[in-house]
This record gives structure tokens, C-alpha cells and sequence, in this order.
């Protein structure tokens, strides 16, 4: 499957509807507990990622925990977790964390061995979230260049093919 430029929606449409789909496919309990090394991540910000509903946290809450993922912070299962509302802020919100940062942990966390119906998901959002920075830069003038070449280094970290979306 071509993953990029079939296009039936606005860009920005199709990018929200992918993210309610990794909502919905990634729906899971929430962690009771996330490891971390306190250097990289404080206690009360373990506790504020416990405490608050999925779709209340902020990149402000998920900044050292997506950058410290699997290295010192977390696991699969938690990732899995926080996945939606990470990838979210990341596409929707041009927040921190990077598109690097995040779809780089897709490879750390073995994705090319989840469900085929995960991995479709995150594949569609990841071509959603290219399709969305493509006609955003031609539109818009007050993105930088690099918006599109850090979303496309991000999808090669990810191990998938990056022929599927060009």
C-alpha cells in the first residue's frame, strides 16, 4: 500500500481522525506504575503522568518521559499507553517532543512485531502527519524548512520503508 497523496480530506482532518484511531486502537488501562531513573525524570512528574486523564496531559508533562523512553524512563506497555496523546501533541501542537524523538521510540519498542491492526494505525498516522506537514509548508510561510526533513527522519527511525510514503 502507497501510504501518501490520496487525498479525499483536508490534510488536517485526515490527521485528527488518524490520532482518534490510535486512541482507539492503542485503548488501554493506565499504568499504576513508571520506572525512571530521578535524574532524568522527578518523582511528582511519574505521579502527574499517573494521576491525569490521557487526553489532559501537555507536552509539558510528557517532555522528559518521551525523551528519556526506554533509556532511563519506562517501558513498552506504558508507551503503548501514552502513545496517542504523545504522537498528538508531537502532530497537532508542533510541541516538544520532536518528531525524532517520537517516532524513533517506535523502533526501541519493537513495533514491527505488534498487531497488524497497531502497526496500520501508526502507519496511517504517520503518513496523515507527512501529508499534513507538506501542505502546511506550501500554505504556510512561518515554518521552517526542517519541519518536513525531521518528520521524515523520524519515520526512517521507525525501520519502516520510507518508499510506502513517497
Amino acid at each position: 500500500m502507497n501510504y501518501c497523496f490520496a487525498m479525499s480530506k483536508t490534510e488536517r482532518e485526515e490527521l485528527t481522525e488518524a490520532v482518534q484511531d490510535l486512541y482507539s486502537v492503542f485503548r488501554c488501562a493506565p499504568p499504576t506504575t513508571i520506572d525512571g531513573c530521578p535524574c532524568c525524570i522527578e518523582k511528582k512528574q511519574i505521579n502527574k503522568l499517573l494521576r491525569t486523564p490521557l487526553y489532559e496531559l501537555k507536552s509539558s508533562h510528557l517532555g522528559a518521559y518521551a525523551s528519556c523512553l526506554f533509556l532511563t524512563v519506562g517501558d513498552v506497555s506504558d508507551f503503548r499507553y501514552f502513545l496517542p496523546r504523545i504522537f498528538e501533541i508531537a502532530s497537532l501542537e508542533d510541541e516538544y517532543p520532536s518528531p525524532e524523538i517520537v517516532l524513533g521510540k517506535l523502533n526501541l519498542a519493537k513495533w514491527n512485531k505488534w498487531r497488524p491492526k497497531e502497526m496500520e494505525a501508526t502507519h496511517q498516522f504517520m503518513n496523515s502527519w507527512l501529508k499534513f506537514r507538506i501542505a502546511r509548508e506550501a500554505l504556510d510561510t512561518y515554518f521552517y524548512a526542517n519541519d518536513i526533513d525531521e518528520l521524515v527522519c523520524g519515520i526512517a527511525l521507525t525501520g519502516a520503508d520510507l518508499g510506502k510514503y513517497f
